[in-house]
């Protein structure tokens, strides 16, 4: 038995593992990570498709909570659990994803949106023998995953593929088609509607200048670019906001080719609301940060 497996086993014994319990789809990392260490790709991707249906999206934009749990960091640092499940997902080859559902149901669903949120949900009552129908305003699947997430953290071709997997259990999706009045869609006889429209309406900051020109909104120059909409930034931006969103929007103008990219906080360095390793991502590529600054 190999040193990782060794710690795997001594974990927390019979107990739900923190790891496991912080994850907020309890997904079985220990489970999983022992699998990997066999060398069993695909049984390790399988079990992680028990709770989450799309392993390698998640692989890439999860803030995994879990590390900050493993136990492993009492002794040196903590498993990188969130690698370990890209890698299951990357070096997995041939798997059957288990397309079964349950006793078919007549009643129908109506969700209105494809982000996350109604995939995760059309998935689990797919399963369960339902009839959904998936209603997007967009011209195609995925919400936020697609148009909020810049390509460089999640390849298309990996969000596509997760995607078709689970609308290949008999899921309709009808794209291009907004909702404006729940009661259409009763009158079209769905028993039940679940909403998911996602929050796609980013804030702008009530200060003098807010209205100029050059001035953007974070979460809609982010789905502006990922639409493949033309944005002019020049030679200087800066990003106001110290979290998640605003370091990829610095990353992107740096990708659209501006030389100069600040970024600009309330917060202290230490409590950027961003995660560290968005940070030091940022830093990385040449954004300057200014931590401790307040705009008016």
């Amino acid at each position: 038995m190999s040193e990782l497996e060794n710690i795997i086993e001594k974990c927390i014994g019979d107990e739900l593992p923190p790891c496991e319990a912080t994850c907020p789809l309890h997904v079985d990392a220990k489970g999983y990570i022992a699998l990997i260490c066999q060398g069993k790709f695909e049984h390790a991707l399988r079990l992680i498709g028990e709770k989450l249906p799309f392993p390698g999206i998640m692989a890439r934009v999860c803030t995994h909570p879990c590390e900050a749990k493993c136990k492993r960091a009492e002794v040196d640092e903590a498993i990188a659990i969130a690698a370990l499940k890209r890698c299951a997902a990357d070096y997995a080859e041939g798997v059957e994803w288990d397309l079964s559902v349950g006793e078919e149901r007549e009643e129908r669903v109506a969700i209105i949106g494809a982000g996350p949120a109604g995939l995760m949900a059309a998935y689990d009552l797919r399963k369960l023998g339902y009839q959904v129908t998936m209603f997007e305003a967009l011209p195609f699947c995925g919400g936020m995953l697609r148009v909020g997430i810049p390509e460089y953290r999640l390849s298309r071709e990996i969000l596509q593929r997760e995607i078709d997997d689970i609308l290949s259990l008999g899921i309709e999706l009808k794209l291009n088609s907004p909702v404006h009045k729940l009661d259409d869609l009763f009158d079209q006889g769905y028993q039940a509607i679940f909403i998911a429209i996602g929050l796609h309406q980013g804030i702008k900051l009530p200060i003098p200048g807010a209205d100029l020109d050059g001035v953007h909104i974070g979460l809609s120059l982010l789905r502006d670019v990922n639409l493949g909409q033309k944005v002019k930034l020049g030679e200087k931006a800066l990003v106001l906001g110290g979290g998640g969103s605003a370091c990829d929007v610095a990353r992107v103008a740096r990708r659209l080719g501006v030389p100069e990219v600040h970024m600009a906080c309330l917060e202290s360095r230490e409590a950027m609301p961003a995660h560290p390793w968005e940070v030091e991502g940022a830093e990385e590529e040449g954004i300057i940060i200014h931590p401790s600054h307040t705009f008016s």
